[in-house]
């Protein structure tokens, strides 16, 4: 995340979007970004995602430590473990 002028704070996320199988999709899906606790929420987002790698601006008035893609696993997949990445 980079501090603005204004004291906010512009975070800027990549993330690589799929369906098993190939199936195309374009879903809103919920990424949430959390202090360094991982529980105090910071900001939910519900940005459009596609196939492939997705940009994700926020401005935010806080400064996150890590985001999750689908926080409250409303989606079907094999594995969870690479929906957190820490917000640098």
């Amino acid at each position: 995340s980079q501090r603005l002028p204004d004291g906010r704070f512009e975070v800027k996320l990549a993330i690589e979007a799929s369906k098993q199988g190939g199936a195309a999709f374009d879903e809103l899906i919920a990424v949430a970004l959390f202090e360094s606790d991982h529980e105090t929420l910071v900001h939910l987002a519900r940005p459009r995602l596609k196939p492939g790698t997705n940009e994700v601006r926020l401005i935010l008035d806080r400064r996150p430590a890590v985001a999750t893609i689908d926080p409250y696993v409303t989606r079907i997949e094999h594995s969870k473990l690479d929906n957190t990445l820490k917000v640098e």
